[in-house]
């Protein structure tokens, strides 16, 4: 596989209102693989979603750069998408119109906004719910829409920070499922932030493990068990027990 985006020695520093500098992010150095999907752990002030954000240009690095098929990335691209934890749907808006908000944006005309509205609403499971409005929606429906919003803008790369951390455990495992089936279908290469050990065992082909003041990359772990992953297996529970003891250290 070739690289997608490769991050070179970054660093982030910000300063307070009194002044004082705090280092959130120091040395980074990855390599992102075409069709990789890549969950980021880490504890709460490692950096994780600071990351994302620079990946995606929302936030500027310190120092160091990242590279997107072999151009320093300096401003928000189309090629790279990025899914909250909190949907940012507008509410005012029906689901199929809040799927072809970016496609407004680029100005794309009425009736092919429609189309690949209606595609990838049909892709995650929501065909009947085109017409309803975000508030009429369930947290893990909501989320689902600002996922299809993403994917029909076709971005290479897609960035999840935290996107099913304020679900329910129940409702997150369904997601978690239904994601792969849209990464298995689509092959985008996709960044996923989160808290959870077990959801980054489950999704990802490898875990990058962040530690703390500053943030910093700890291990690369990659997962070789054959999806769909069977949270009873062996060596599921030991891999869960090796990242928490790294965190905990």
């Amino acid at each position: 596989m070739s690289t997608c985006i490769e991050i070179k020695v970054l660093n982030k520093i910000f300063k307070t209102k009194e002044n004082l500098e705090v280092e959130a992010l120091r040395d980074i150095n990855l390599e992102v693989e075409e069709n990789d999907f890549i969950c980021i752990v880490g504890p709460s002030g490692c950096g994780k979603s600071t990351l994302l954000r620079i990946i995606a240009s929302l936030e500027s690095a310190t120092s160091g750069e990242v590279i997107y098929r072999d151009r320093a990335i300096t401003e928000p691209t189309s090629d790279i998408g990025m899914v909250f934890q909190n949907y940012s749907l507008l509410q005012w808006r029906t689901v199929l119109d809040n799927i072809a908000l970016g496609l407004e944006f680029k100005g794309v005309d009425k009736k092919e906004r429609r189309e690949v509205a209606e595609k990838y609403l049909k892709l995650i499971n929501m065909e009947s719910f085109g017409k309803a409005y975000p508030y009429e929606l369930s947290g893990g429906m909501q989320q689902r829409v600002a996922i299809a919003r993403a994917l029909a803008n076709n971005p290479e790369v897609l960035l999840m920070d935290e996107p099913f951390g304020a679900l329910d455990a129940h409702t997150r495992i369904i997601l978690q499922g239904e994601l792969l089936n849209i990464w298995e279908k689509n092959k985008k290469t996709i960044l996923f932030v989160t808290h959870s050990v077990d959801e980054a065992i489950y999704l990802a082909d490898k875990i990058i493990v962040m530690g703390r003041n500053p943030g910093v990359v700890k291990e690369i772990i990659n997962i070789t068990m054959d999806r769909p992953r069977d949270r009873a297996n062996p060596e599921y529970g030991k891999l869960t027990s090796k990242i928490l003891s790294m965190l905990e250290h």
